[in-house]
């Protein structure tokens, strides 16, 4: 199953879309970039050289080729979007992550990257229905 929230966000060029299949056609031109999640505050502004980040709860990037995946259950996923600027992210917040702050974290790479957050558009959804989410 597929639902796509993209317009929820309505702009950007990005697409959020929840899924319990680990693969979807409608990914066939990006490259899929995920996380091995451990309850963190770890986050990481990704690069070209890996396909899947260890040891972190949140990835960004200014590169709308890749797909960013996060898996949740009961801990919710958190979309990051600029309105003018390519950065955008997905962090996995669960609540050890929430209580040591991985939001906070995750705004200040965004302000170490752009000048207004008020640009900054968090979106996050009921997160016990599908276990694969994915920005693209």
């Amino acid at each position: 199953m597929i639902v796509d929230f993209s317009d929820k966000i309505n702009q950007y060029g990005l697409k959020i879309i929840f899924s319990n299949a680990e693969e979807s056609n409608i990914l066939t031109q990006k490259t899929i970039v995920s996380m091995s999640q451990i309850h963190s505050t770890n986050i990481e502004l990704i690069n070209n050289k890996q396909l899947v980040y260890s040891n972190v709860d949140g990835i960004f990037s200014c590169n709308k080729n890749y797909a960013l995946q996060v898996k949740t259950a009961d801990c919710l996923p958190i979309f990051f979007i600029h309105e003018h600027e390519d950065i955008f992210g997905v962090i996995h917040a669960g609540w050890k992550g929430l209580k040591n702050g991985i939001i906070s974290k995750s705004t200040n790479l965004l302000s170490s990257h752009i000048n207004d957050l008020s640009e900054i558009t968090a979106v996050s959804y009921t997160h016990l229905t599908l276990p694969t989410k994915r920005i693209v």
